[in-house]
């Protein structure tokens, strides 16, 4: 079964995501174009500091079919982590959404490592500094052609993106991004300056549309909301949203709940 289902055995996507230059950015663009081999799968990044997960959950109806599916997306994500990490490698944890890997074991990496059953996603929990493995090496440092986009992605795009993939509760900064993308702070700055920005601009705009999406909820407390963008407290949140919108998280709901009333 492991030996069918290779991310190479799969046409233009599978040697689209092998010509990557980067692990991280393989998951990346992986995930952003999941639509095109899986309409009933949805796959998410998630880096706290040394860790990051990769997980994958199927939102259909649980079939035979589904089941097979599953089988299939697991021994593809364990493909690429066999790519970038060599046959040795081994996750720090693997979660799936059974009670047993029995039928799973020809293609589970070999070695000791913990299991989580019962969970609602299929997830390889490993070391960040993964994400950073040059895969450039396996094509030579030829030129391919092969693409999926007809745009190209910016630094800022690709910054904007690692950060909407942290865990909640993390806040990344400057420095987590120049060990993302194994270059230096220096070279991320100027990347970003050439595009006319900074990684401040980026960060606050992501953390302002992040918050505006969990302030939509009535449920979700100004507390929990700072939390969850990384904030070490309240107030520090409060000051930052009233510089974005020039009033309060509070007074942003009261917005929203006078709109909705209306």
């Amino acid at each position: 079964f492991s030996h069918e289902f290779k991310i190479g055995h799969w046409g233009d996507y599978g040697q689209y995501l092998l010509q990557q230059p980067s692990f991280l950015k393989m998951l990346v663009e992986g995930i952003r174009n999941e639509p095109l081999i899986n309409t009933n799968s949805k796959s998410k990044l998630e880096i706290t500091g040394n860790v990051t997960k990769l997980s994958c959950i199927f939102i259909d109806s649980p079939t035979e079919g589904r089941r097979i599916a599953e089988n299939m997306a697991m021994a593809m994500m364990l493909d690429l982590f066999r790519i970038a990490g060599g046959d040795a490698w081994v996750p720090g944890e693997l979660h799936v959404p059974t009670d047993s890997v029995r039928h799973l074991e020809p293609i589970l990496p070999k070695g000791d490592y913990p299991v989580v059953y019962n969970e609602r996603a299929f997830a390889v929990v490993f070391e960040t500094s993964l994400l950073s493995v040059d895969l450039s090496s396996r094509y030579g440092g030829k030129e391919t052609m092969i693409t999926l986009s007809p745009f190209l992605d910016s630094p800022s795009t690709n910054v904007e993106r690692t950060l909407n993939s942290s865990a909640a509760g993390y806040m990344p900064s400057l420095r987590d991004m120049s060990d993302f993308f194994n270059v230096s702070i220096r070279t991320v700055n100027r990347s970003l300056q050439i595009e006319g920005t900074t990684f401040s601009e980026i960060l606050h705009r992501s953390l302002f549309l992040r918050a505006t999406k969990l302030l939509v909820d009535p449920g979700n407390t100004i507390n929990e909301v700072s939390q969850h963008l990384g904030y070490a407290n309240p107030s520090n949140f409060i000051r930052a949203f009233r510089r974005w919108t020039g009033t309060t998280p509070e007074g942003y709901r009261d917005r929203l709940s006078g709109l909705k009333g209306r």
